[in-house]
C-alpha cells in the first residue's frame, strides 16, 4: 500500500473515531443510547446469540442483516453499545474513504480529504442522523460505493465490468437485507447502465450484466434462506419483513401532506444537508463544465431521484429516513471547494488552511445531535433509575420485564433483565387494526401477571398514552417508580407485580 494511501486511510479512521465519539450515543461518552429503534436492534441481536430467531420469536421488522450486525456488536459488548460504537467507526471510515474516492473524480488531490471531512461532518450532524446507529447509516457506504463505481465509468466513458456488476449486486443484496426501501438507488443504477449498453448497440451484454447483478443479489439471499429454513421460520421471515413493511406501515398521504413533510422533515430540520444535496445535484445537472461527461450529470440526477422516490413512496416519514440521501451532500461541497481554490490571496488561503481544523473541532460539539446528553450523569436517565429500583428487590438474573405499549426504550438492556420470552416484546408503530395480536399479546401478559416488572411511557406534553393501559396493570401491579426524560418529552412509570399475584 502506498504511503499516501496509508496516511489517508489513517486520517479517515481518526476522523471517524472523533465524529462517532461526539455525534453518536453509542460512544463511551454516554451511559446508554436513548433511541428506541437502536435498542430494538440490540435486543434482537442479543437474543440471536442465545438462539432466538428474529420474526418467529421476536417481532421486529427491520432486515436480518441489521440484526446480525447487532448480534456481532452484542458479542463484543453484551452490556451496552460499545460494540455498536466500533461498528459505526468502521462504517464511517468506509464512508469517508468513499467520499475521498468520489471527490477524486472532480477535485485535485489536495482538496479530496477536506471534501470528505466536510461531507462527513454534514452527515453525522444532520438531524436525520438521529444520534447514530440507524439502518440508513449502515446502508450509506453500500450506496456510496455504487455511486463511485458509476461515476468512475461515466467520467471515463466506459461501462462497468462483470466484476463490478456482481459486486454492486452483492451490495444491493446487503441493502435488501437491512432495509429494502433503500434499493431505489440500485434500481436506477441498473436501469441507467442497461440503457447505456443498449444505446451502444450491445443488447446481449446489457441483459448479461443484469443477470450478473441479480446473481450478486442472490448470493446474499442464500445464507438467510438457509438460516430461516433451518429454524422453520421462512413464513415468519417473509410475513414480518416484507408483508408487514409493505402493507401494514405504508399509508396514503395527500399531496399537501407529502409537500408538508418535505418542507418540515427535509428542509427545516435538515436545512444544511438538504441545501447541499439539492444544490449539488442541480449544479452538476445544469453546469456543463461541472464534469467531463453528460452521462455523469444524468447518473447523479437519476440515482438521487430513484433513491428519494423509493424511500418515501409509502407516504411514511420518520426523521432518520432522509439520512440515506446524505451521500449527495458531497456534490454541494465540491463547487464550494472549487470556488475557494480559484480565489487569489494566497496569504488568506494559508490562514484558512491553518484555521480549518480548529473551526471544525469548535463546530462539532454545538452541531452534534447528542450535545444535550453530553455530561449528563447516569442518574439522569430513567432506564438507569429503574434498573436500580428493580435490583433492590430482585437479583439481576431473576428480573422479568415487559416494555408495555411503546418501542424498546432501553430498559431491557440497562436492567440486565432476562431476554424477552414473548414475541411482542415492545409495541411497534403499526396501527391496532393492522396488527391486533400485538396489542392483545401485550395486554395478556399484564393480565396474567406473567412478568415481574412493567414499564410504561406517557407523553409529557399530552399527558396521554397513545394506548390506554389495560385495567389489570393497576389491579395486579404496584407503581414503584416514576421518571421523566425532558429532552424527548416522556414520562415513564415502573410497576411491580404485587406479592400473592399469580405469575405464569
Amino acid at each position: 500500500m502506498k504511503r499516501q494511501t496509508c496516511i489517508r486511510l489513517l486520517s479517515c479512521v481518526l476522523l471517524s473515531s472523533l465524529l462517532m465519539t461526539v455525534c453518536s450515543m453509542a460512544s463511551p461518552l454516554f451511559p446508554l443510547h436513548t433511541g428506541v429503534d437502536q435498542n430494538c436492534f440490540l435486543t434482537v441481536g442479543k437474543a440471536m446469540l442465545s438462539g432466538t430467531v428474529p420474526y418467529r420469536d421476536l417481532y421486529e421488522q427491520k432486515g436480518p442483516l441489521l440484526y446480525g450486525l447487532h448480534a456481532l456488536a452484542a458479542w463484543m459488548d453484551s452490556n451496552g453499545f460499545f460494540g455498536v460504537y466500533l461498528l459505526e467507526i468502521l462504517n464511517l471510515t468506509w464512508v469517508l474513504w468513499l467520499y475521498c474516492k468520489i471527490a477524486g473524480l472532480f477535485l485535485p488531490e489536495r482538496l479530496q480529504f477536506p471534501a470528505a471531512a466536510l461531507s462527513g461532518f454534514v452527515t453525522v450532524t444532520a438531524y436525520c442522523f438521529s444520534r447514530g446507529d440507524n439502518a440508513e447509516e449502515f446502508c450509506l457506504p453500500l450506496v456510496l460505493y455504487g455511486l463511485y463505481a458509476m461515476l468512475r465509468c461515466t467520467e471515463s466513458g466506459t461501462l462497468p465490468c462483470r466484476r463490478t456488476h456482481i459486486l454492486c449486486g452483492v451490495l444491493a443484496g446487503m441493502i435488501l437485507w437491512i432495509k429494502f426501501t433503500m434499493l431505489g438507488f440500485y434500481i436506477a443504477w441498473v436501469l441507467f447502465f442497461f440503457v447505456q449498453t443498449i444505446r451502444q448497440g450491445q443488447p446481449g451484454r446489457a441483459f448479461a450484466h443484469c443477470f450478473l447483478f441479480l446473481s450478486g443479489m442472490a448470493l446474499t439471499m442464500l445464507p438467510w434462506l438457509a438460516y430461516f429454513a433451518y429454524h422453520h421460520a421462512l413464513y415468519d421471515f417473509f410475513y414480518v419483513y416484507f408483508y408487514s413493511n409493505i402493507f401494514l406501515y405504508s399509508r396514503s398521504a395527500s399531496l399537501i401532506l407529502r409537500i408538508g413533510g418535505i418542507l418540515v422533515q427535509d428542509v427545516f430540520h435538515n436545512f444544511c444537508m438538504t441545501a447541499l444535496c439539492i444544490g449539488g445535484v442541480l449544479y452538476f445537472v445544469l453546469k456543463k463544465d461541472s464534469c467531463k461527461q453528460t452521462a455523469t450529470r444524468i447518473a447523479i440526477a437519476a440515482t438521487y431521484a430513484g433513491l428519494y422516490f423509493f424511500v418515501f413512496a409509502g407516504g411514511v416519514r420518520y426523521r432518520y429516513y432522509l439520512l440515506i440521501m446524505a451521500g449527495y451532500c458531497l456534490f454541494g461541497i465540491i463547487p464550494l471547494l472549487r470556488l475557494w481554490a480559484g480565489m487569489g490571496q494566497k496569504r488568506w488561503k494559508t490562514c484558512m488552511k491553518l484555521a480549518f481544523p480548529v473551526l471544525y473541532l469548535l463546530a462539532l460539539y454545538p452541531a452534534s445531535n447528542c450535545r444535550y446528553y453530553l455530561g449528563k450523569p447516569e442518574s439522569y436517565y430513567p432506564q438507569i433509575q429503574f434498573a436500580q429500583l428493580m435490583e433492590q428487590t430482585k437479583r439481576q438474573d431473576e428480573i422479568t420485564l415487559l416494555n408495555y405499549c411503546f418501542l424498546d426504550g432501553g430498559f431491557y438492556l440497562e436492567s440486565g433483565a432476562l431476554l424477552p420470552d414473548t414475541r411482542f416484546f415492545c409495541r411497534l408503530n403499526i396501527p391496532k387494526d393492522q396488527l391486533p395480536e400485538m396489542y392483545q399479546e401485550q395486554d395478556r401478559i399484564v393480565q396474567e401477571g406473567a412478568v415481574e416488572f412493567v414499564v410504561v411511557r406517557y407523553r409529557m406534553r399530552e399527558h396521554l398514552w397513545r394506548k390506554e393501559p389495560c385495567a389489570a396493570l393497576t389491579e395486579l401491579y404496584t407503581l414503584i417508580g416514576t421518571a421523566e426524560e425532558a429532552h424527548d418529552g416522556y414520562r415513564y412509570e415502573l410497576y411491580q407485580l404485587r406479592d400473592g399475584s399469580i405469575a405464569y
